[in-house]
């Protein structure tokens, strides 16, 4: 996505039409969209994440933290929209009795309601963080647990298969950029 420019193309976008409070509204949204649909943590963070170092710098006043927590928020709420993997094991795991189109309906009018509401509540929590800094204090005690939880991550090469180590690189490349962005402060 990088290569081919949409990550400078996604920070141009979200950062014209935000400010540094409407900035978390717009990536909840638009995490909680598409992760309706795709993998929260395979698909959505990997995508959204890499965004904040450059949104911190677009939108003036923005908190990285926030910025990062709306990702996260916004893309997990909606995880049991029936087209994302969550809410397709609950419409296979219906019992007999139930109707599937109509738990499908439900979970997917659920699924994508919550898109609206985990961007509402990351625009009414994170707009007394607008314009703050993350205290300095905490910074080093808060980079020196990502360092530490990095090692966890991993997996002996033996026991990887194909999948988990494409959700530990996710997660390795989360924790990788958090701490980009707290050293760009």
């Amino acid at each position: 996505m990088d290569r081919a420019g949409g990550l400078g193309a996604m920070v141009k976008m979200i950062g014209a039409t935000s400010g540094p409070v409407t900035v978390n509204f717009w990536l909840g949204l638009w995490t909680g969209v598409i992760s309706a649909y795709s993998s929260s943590s395979g698909v959505v963070m990997p995508m959204f994440l890499p965004l904040v170092p450059g949104l911190a710098k677009a939108v003036p006043g923005a908190d990285a933290v926030a910025m990062i927590s709306s990702i996260n928020i916004g893309s997990h709420l909606v995880d049991t929209s029936p087209l994302s993997t969550l809410g397709a094991l609950c419409i296979a795991c219906a019992g007999v009795h139930e109707d599937k189109q109509k738990l499908f309906k439900k979970l997917l009018a659920w699924g994508l309601s919550m898109a609206i509401v985990g961007a509402l509540a990351c625009l009414l929590f994170f707009e007394s963080w607008a314009g703050k800094q993350f205290p300095k204090k905490a910074a080093p005690r808060f980079e020196q647990a990502l360092i530490e939880a990095l090692p966890f991550t991993r997996l002996p090469a033996a026991s990887r298969g194909e999948c988990a180590r494409k959700r530990i690189q996710a997660k390795e490349k989360a924790v990788l950029i958090m701490l980009a962005v707290l050293r760009l402060r």
